[in-house]
């Protein structure tokens, strides 16, 4: 399965060193989690007790 996260984004820089959880998105107020956090989150969302593949294991990529 593949993860996909469509941004409208023209550019995007890192809040704090390279390893940072957070970005700045010109024009958008506040600072936005990284995209593959994103994408983990919507894996565990998938995968939770509540999601539609409820705790299944399987290989999953993602891409933004």
């Amino acid at each position: 399965m593949q993860l996909v996260e469509l941004k409208r984004w023209s550019t995007v820089s890192r809040v704090e060193r390279a390893t940072a959880d957070l970005l700045h998105v010109p024009g958008i107020k506040g600072e936005k989690k990284h995209l593959p956090l994103q994408l983990g989150a919507y894996y565990e969302a998938f995968t939770s007790a509540r999601g539609p593949f409820q705790g299944a294991d399987f290989e999953c990529g993602g891409f933004a």
